[in-house]
Parts: structure tokens; C-alpha cells; sequence
């Protein structure tokens, strides 16, 4: 991995293949660029793929200012203007894809597409189950932080891993 600095961290990425396209990958939430290695086997061969670890996850600093969306999605501007991009295919997965969404808004300059997995237009909740669970999510992710939100769902998905135990 290369590591350059933006926006006040040290954030490290993988720069891949040598096609004149480019595909920006995002991972989601508690994971990190290694995330995509299946893509990268399928698009290496024609195409330059950039894959960050997001602020905060993986080798990528989290730095002192507050963590948002549009603070991430800056980051990606200023990673792509320092490598000299000017277009990219961006494809986010969860949080990646929120904030795919975050720099289509502010920086759709540098859009060529746009692909986001795990997005839908709306949401149907057809249980009460389905409702409580909804609102128990909203609740968690408005008042815990975002770095204890991960510790948790990386417990849940990886319950045999030591390293995760405080």
C-alpha cells in the first residue's frame, strides 16, 4: 500500500493496473481495501483501480476533526487531485456507497459512473419486527459513535477473533 497526506491524515491506498480508466472502490463500515480483492482480479487487466482504506479503517489515521461524510468524500477529491485523476468510476459498498453519494453531490466533475451496492430507494418494513428493529438501528447510530458502532458489528461478524476483545 502507498500512503499519501489528506485533509490532516496519513491515508494509505492501493494503486493497481495501468488502463486509462479508473475505478475508485469504497469499502464499507469496519472493513477495509483488501475488501475488494475479487474485484481486483476482475478489472486489474483493463483498468487503473484505486482502493483506500477510508479514514479511519484500516492503515488510514482517523485524525482529530469530527468524522463525516462530506469530510470522507473530500478526502477522495484531494486523493484523486494528488495522483492527478481527473475521472473515475466510483463504486461505494454501505458506508463506501454513502459516501459515493456524499461526492457525487459535491464533486460530480470527477464522475464518469456511479455504482453503489447495498442502496435501495426505499424501504419497506412490513413487520412490527422489522419496524423495531429499524428504529433500534436509528437510535444506535444517532448516539453512539461510529468507532463503537464498528468494534460491535465486528464482534457480531468475527465472535472468534481475540484481537477484537477488550
Amino acid at each position: 500500500m502507498k500512503s499519501k497526506y489528506v485533509n490532516g491524515i496519513e491515508l494509505y491506498y492501493d494503486d493497481i493496473g495501468e488502463g486509462e480508466e479508473v475505478i475508485l472502490f469504497l469499502h464499507g463500515l469496519g472493513s477495509n481495501a483488501a475488501s475488494w480483492e475479487y474485484q481486483v482480479e476482475v478489472f486489474r487487466e483493463e483498468y487503473r483501480l484505486i482502493i483506500p482504506d477510508l479514514r479511519g479503517h484500516g492503515l488510514s489515521s482517523l485524525g482529530t476533526v469530527e468524522f463525516t461524510l462530506a469530510l470522507c468524500a473530500d478526502d477522495m477529491a484531494v486523493l484523486l487531485d494528488l495522483l492527478g485523476i481527473k475521472k473515475v468510476h466510483l463504486c461505494g459498498f454501505s458506508l463506501g456507497r454513502m459516501i459515493a453519494f456524499e461526492f457525487a453531490l459535491r464533486y460530480s466533475t470527477y464522475l464518469s459512473t456511479l455504482c453503489c451496492v447495498n442502496a435501495s430507494a426505499s424501504l419497506k418494513l412490513k413487520s412490527f419486527k422489522m419496524r423495531f428493529l429499524y428504529l433500534l438501528r436509528k437510535i444506535v447510530s444517532r448516539t453512539l459513535a461510529l468507532s463503537w458502532i464498528a468494534y460491535f458489528m465486528a464482534l457480531k461478524l468475527f465472535p472468534n477473533n481475540p484481537s477484537l476483545r477488550i
